[in-house]
């Protein structure tokens, strides 16, 4: 899951302290470009205070991962089985939508995409054997 371009997306703008900066910056970096996944792109944030530039990390689509539109059956299949170096796929879409609700956001999408999340790992833990 990431970010593509085109539309808007609601979330959150963190501002670095400038003392931060270039140790703040390094992580992130490291964090998103590791794999290659993502291109940085300024974009024209909206904020409470106004308009601020900031740093986006945007899917390539050149990429041979990138899977383009899915439908949410897809997206929740890979996702219930999905895990990376930073833990599993179906964790992080579950802290994204906490984090998101932390903040007073709700984004119906990620919210269903939870749901079904939830029901596919149900099924699953259900149709695993059991050793006894």
């Amino acid at each position: 899951m990431g970010l593509d371009r085109g539309g808007a997306c609601a979330g959150l703008a963190y501002r670095i302290d400038e003392d931060d900066l270039q140790h703040e910056l390094a992580l992130l970096w490291r964090r998103e470009m590791l794999m290659g996944t993502y291109v940085p792109r300024w974009v024209q944030a909206h904020t409470p205070e106004g308009g601020v530039r900031a740093i986006a990390f945007v899917v390539d689509r050149s990429k041979p991962g990138y899977a383009g539109r899915l439908q949410e059956d897809q997206i929740v299949s890979v996702v219930a089985r999905a895990h990376g170096q930073y833990g599993s796929c179906a964790e992080y879409l579950v802290s994204t939508v906490e984090g998101l609700k932390r903040h007073g956001i709700a984004d119906a999408r990620m919210q269903r995409l939870r749901r079904l999340l939830e029901a596919q790992l149900a099924t699953l833990r259900s149709d695993t054997p059991t050793t006894t």
